[in-house]
């Protein structure tokens, strides 16, 4: 098979904006297989001596000609130089930034072995606790983003540029589109920028797609020329139901500040704000939302579920998913502007039906209680997991816990802390919300050993 060869990483300089060559050093290559993708994106390479690398790019079946490039957290890296035998699951990346943007990783991975790697990864992750996840695959290859950090910065020919951070880099890559966001955030691209261009000299810009249609949030540095105009007109050109621009103490708002993800319409429609938290996709969400309603339903089969309590409750998603099957409902979330929208959207649809509700704005660790009989911990902490309240769910053991993870490393270690004080991993569902990346969503069920034998 033909050598492919790969382009050498370049790095920025930050005095001067040229690109430098990184020094490859042919001399020192090794071959290399790779074996697996890793939990961070990096793929898993076996050299001809047996010995592990994490490599750049790298697909599953690869035949790599490497450069080693040292150690970083005891583990031998290195930098693909050359695609000597290229995998059958090695596929032209739709976008032409793929390889800078540090959005889709797996982008150059055919999809269904993304899921398939995705898959082993939560085996492994679970296969220690003696159980196996399921697996929902939800999420379109393309077009699911709603939710969205763009940057903003000034270019090498002095205009402004839009788009998103470079993989490992605060380099800003420069977007026209984006396959992977809804079409309505792909064209949001072109026309921020258009908006913003002599305005500002760099800005952080959240969005987000809802029911109603997109909310803009920027945050911004003043450049040359006063701030634009946020009116009905601006809003119009940039296609956007709201939009609000802070720069320096400048702040001026037009339109809606929320808008409802439509996975949510019916008795407890969740709102969200666009620098605020959301899954970032609907079809995802949903497949969140059904798993978490099939443990809860398993858990109930097992006896009467009275009493939950929520933490990292953020704007009611899952917590929503109570009312009316429980009596109290007690939510935690720290972030204030989520725990108020959490509090409007869970009071009002308790107000017609039998949950009483409370939400409480403080740390998971700090609020959690003791737990009263019949009752539920529902966690949906970030990325880096919250190993104190499983701590704290260890000692205190409430019946059941369901867990929703988006970091399969850290979900492995809090599980490890629950499992060792007498929980079982009665289920486990595995969902591919974010094709294109490493990252997975897994929405795991514990029975304490109470509840084990009913």
């Amino acid at each position: 098979m033909r050598k492919q060869m790969v382009r050498p990483r370049t790095r920025r300089s930050a005095q001067q904006g040229e690109r430098a060559v990184v020094d490859a050093k042919p001399a020192a290559a090794e071959d290399a297989v790779i074996v697996a993708l890793g939990g961070l994106g990096d793929a898993i390479g076996r050299t001809e001596d047996g010995a592990s690398i994490l490599v750049n790019d790298g697909v599953p079946g690869d035949r790599l000609s490497v450069h080693p490039t040292g150690r970083r957290g005891g583990v031998r890296r290195g930098e693909t130089l050359a695609v000597l035998e290229a995998s059958s699951w090695r596929v032209e990346p739709i976008c032409a930034v793929a390889d800078r943007c540090g959005g889709c990783r797996w982008q150059r991975v055919d999809l269904e072995e993304q899921r398939r790697q995705k898959q082993l990864l939560g085996e492994r992750a679970l296969g220690r606790f003696g159980a196996q996840p399921g697996a929902a695959w939800t999420v379109p290859g393309f077009g699911w983003r709603r939710r969205v950090r763009f940057h903003a910065d000034i270019g090498a020919q002095g205009r402004l540029e839009v788009g998103l951070k470079a993989r490992g880099s605060d380099t800003l890559v420069a977007l026209s589109r984006c396959p992977v966001m809804t079409p309505g955030l792909s064209q949001l691209l072109p026309r921020l920028r258009a908006w913003l261009d002599g305005h500002v000299s760099r800005a952080a810009i959240h969005a987000v797609e809802g029911l109603e249609g997109i909310v803009v949030a920027v945050f911004a540095r003043p450049a040359r020329r006063p701030p634009p105009s946020v009116d009905a007109d601006a809003a119009g050109m940039l296609g956007v139901v709201g939009l609000d621009l802070q720069i320096g103490h400048h702040r001026a708002a037009w339109g809606q500040s929320e808008v409802i993800l439509p996975e949510t319409r019916g008795l407890v429609p969740i709102r969200v704000d666009a620098a605020g938290f959301c899954q970032a996709s609907e079809a995802g969400n949903r497949a969140i939302r059904s798993a978490v309603v099939a443990a809860i339903e398993a858990a109930e089969s097992r006896g009467e579920l009275r009493h939950c309590q929520e933490f990292h409750a953020g704007s009611g998603n899952l917590g929503s998913l109570l009312i009316g099957r429980v009596e109290t409902l007690r939510c935690v979330e720290l972030e204030p502007a989520a725990a108020r929208r959490c509090r409007r959207s869970l009071s009002e649809a308790a107000a017609r039906g039998s949950t009483q509700v409370e939400v409480i704005v403080d740390a998971a660790a700090s609020a959690a209680r003791r737990p009263l009989a019949d009752e539920l911990w529902l966690l949906d902490p970030g990325r880096q997991g919250d190993a104190a309240l499983c701590r704290i769910a260890a000692a205190h053991g409430p019946d059941h816990v369901i867990y929703a993870s988006c970091a399969l490393d850290t979900l492995g270690r809090d599980l490890g802390i629950l499992v060792a004080a007498g929980y079982l991993v009665a289920s486990a569902r595995l969902i591919d919300a974010f094709p294109h990346s490493p990252h997975a969503e897994m929405v795991v069920h514990l029975l304490h050993r109470r509840a084990q034998s009913c």
